[in-house]
């Protein structure tokens, strides 16, 4: 079992929180103390390191970010030293491994400040190069957002928006980046159901789930998490499902804009990764980690999806392609995980 703990930059907002530094040196010590209970239950930490953009913001220049980047990150990570692929059988446990950006706490990958975006700009070139594996947190408010008093709830959408993706990727074309919460379980249950209507309909091109979909669809390197997903919630189940029937069928290849210069849309079975967001879930979850586990493997099954999209009527006559539940499980738990991690692809 891998563990992928996310670090959170909290220090440059007002609210009184614990330091990066701190934070990253607590955890690398109980990483530490507790390698001969890891070592029996064949487990490896390996974290990602918060960073918030606006560190940056006192740059003047793209040719100014190394350096900043060194200062605000070096003692834990080393930029300049990252290089894929990594050999998961010699890492040695408690590497850090990548990034985590949390947009809620103040600022946007794409800001509003023109001066601002050639900075941002460099980074994600840095960390591009280099198959720095980023995680960021994309979920919208309402689904649950943490947000500092200084950031009103609107703008916490307005910085986290996937959106603000389609302008960063398609300069960094092959950025290994993870959205995580894949838009929040509240937007997700509306992209493929519309409120006047019990079953399944066109996708509606609008909401944060299908702005993902897009960008892993057209991008090598995007990826998409399903942690904190209310998998008891049979409208959030049953959405999930039908967008991965309709993409193995292909129904969902015209709505894309394939780029020119990737030449080719990606499997979304290839871009989904399990993630549980525990601890943060167990108020939620009332019950063990192993209940929402089942919950998700029984989700893979697609036979509700499958119905639901009979009973819709929007494609009759289309004979629909089911993704294989043991391969879908087997791609969201390792595979693409390993790849997201481990490998330059």
């Amino acid at each position: 079992m891998i563990l992928t703990p996310l670090v959170m930059d909290f220090s440059l907002i007002e609210d009184s929180r614990e330091h990066l530094y701190d934070q990253t040196e607590r955890l690398l010590n109980a990483i530490s103390t507790q390698q001969v209970m890891l070592g029996l239950n064949k487990t490896r930490v390996f974290p990602f390191i918060g960073f918030d953009l606006r560190h940056l913001d006192t740059c003047s220049d793209p040719g100014q970010v190394p350096a900043k980047l060194h200062r605000e990150m070096n003692y834990m990570f080393d930029l300049d030293d990252y290089t894929v692929p990594i050999d998961v059988e010699t890492v040695e446990n408690g590497t850090v491994l990548g990034i985590k950006l949390y947009p809620p706490i103040g600022f946007s990958p794409y800001p509003a400040d023109l001066n601002l975006r050639p900075i941002y700009s460099e980074f994600f070139r840095r960390v591009s190069e280099k198959g720095v594996p980023v995680t960021v947190h994309c979920q919208s408010f309402d689904s649950g957002s943490y947000r500092p008093g200084e950031v009103t709830e609107a703008n916490v959408d307005i910085y986290t928006d996937p959106r603000n993706w389609k302008a960063v990727l398609n300069t960094h074309k092959h950025l290994k980046i993870n959205f995580a919460h894949f838009g929040g379980d509240i937007i997700f249950r509306h992209t493929f159901f519309k409120a006047s209507q019990p079953y399944a309909c066109e996708p509606k091109k609008d909401t944060w789930v299908w702005n993902i979909i897009e960008l892993l669809k057209k991008y090598p390197r995007t990826y998409a998490d399903v942690s904190a997903f209310d998998f008891k919630d049979k409208s959030c189940t049953d959405t999930f499902g039908i967008m991965l029937i309709l993409d193995e069928t292909g129904l969902l290849d015209p709505y894309i804009d394939m780029d020119e210069e990737i030449g080719r849309l990606f499997p979304l079975k290839e871009k989904i990764m399990w993630g549980s967001d525990i601890p943060m879930v167990i108020q939620t979850w009332k019950d063990s980690y192993a209940d929402m586990y089942a919950a998700f493997r029984q989700m893979l099954t697609l036979e509700r999806a499958r119905i639901n999209l009979r009973n819709s009527g929007v494609y009759d006559g289309v004979d629909m392609n089911m993704p294989d539940p043991d391969d879908l499980l087997d791609r969201f738990v390792s595979v693409n995980p390993e790849r997201f991690l481990f490998h330059d692809e």
